[in-house]
């Protein structure tokens, strides 16, 4: 966790290979590892602003895959994130089966920072090619 005086914390996994970033005395994430603070890593600027600079950075093909759901019912391991599950993360599919609403939400919640650190390792300019 990075907090910023008087601004957000951030959350991210070291192991990840997501760098931060300094601008103004303030730590953000580098998304798209450009060394640059970009609108949408911008924590300062308000959701409608970040989410409009986003969307114009990435291709429609790609916004269709975090749209869809490219799974049918199933369950996951808690613990790990089998290849099914990197394979599609790593073609920008962002909904995913998930641990099932009989399971805690320390199971949840442990199950969504493993799937974030794993999007952060990512190099996002091979699922997203107008980055890098």
């Amino acid at each position: 966790m990075v907090t910023n005086e008087d601004g957000a914390t951030l959350g991210y996994s070291k192991s990840s290979g997501l760098q931060l970033i300094q601008v103004d005395g303030y730590a953000f994430k580098d998304l798209n590892r450009n060394n640059m603070l970009d609108l949408f890593e911008d924590w300062r600027v308000d959701f409608y602003t970040r989410a409009a600079a986003i969307v114009d950075e990435i291709p429609v093909e790609q916004m269709m895959g975090m749209k869809m759901n490219p799974f049918g019912m199933g369950s996951v391991n808690p613990d790990a994130l089998d290849s099914t599950i990197k394979n599609v993360l790593g073609l920008g599919y962002r909904q995913l089966r998930a641990p099932g609403s009989n399971a805690s939400g320390k199971v949840k919640a442990l199950w969504n920072n493993m799937v974030q650190e794993y999007i952060e390792s990512l190099d996002i300019s091979s699922v997203f090619p107008r980055f890098g």
